[in-house]
């Protein structure tokens, strides 16, 4: 019987733990998308100045929370988020703005799955 509650007080502790994890990485991609859609709303409108300020800023917001995000889970993802961001604030301050709006979109697609990425599943936990 003891056994039996150890393990479910363990069970319960990582359903909690992931939940947290979850929620708190969804609360920082949420904060990222946002970022980045008023950037691929300024590069659609010809603002390429602008735009290239604010992914400087979506810069600067994956580095403060970066902390929060490679506790929780896959240091590569972090790292593409922060180069391609970077890479289309070039694109952007140089006039590029289809290969900066290309940039944007590629992080759209790794800001939406860096949640999915972190959900308590069996892959992530074997």
């Amino acid at each position: 019987m003891r056994s039996f509650l150890i393990a479910l007080g363990i069970g319960v502790l990582l359903i909690a733990g992931s939940t947290f994890c979850l929620w708190r990485t969804t609360e920082v991609s949420e904060e990222l998308a946002a970022q980045n859609q008023r950037a691929v709303s300024l590069l659609e409108g010809g603002c390429s100045a602008e735009a290239g300020e604010e992914l400087e800023s979506l810069v600067e917001l994956v580095n403060e929370r970066r902390g929060t995000l490679e506790a929780m889970g896959e240091h590569d993802s972090i790292d593409k988020i922060e180069t391609y961001a970077a890479e289309a604030k070039q694109y952007a301050f140089m006039g590029q703005i289809a290969d900066a709006l290309a940039k944007c979109r590629s992080l759209d697609i790794l800001i939406e799955h860096m949640p999915k990425n972190y959900q308590l599943r069996w892959e992530n936990i074997l």
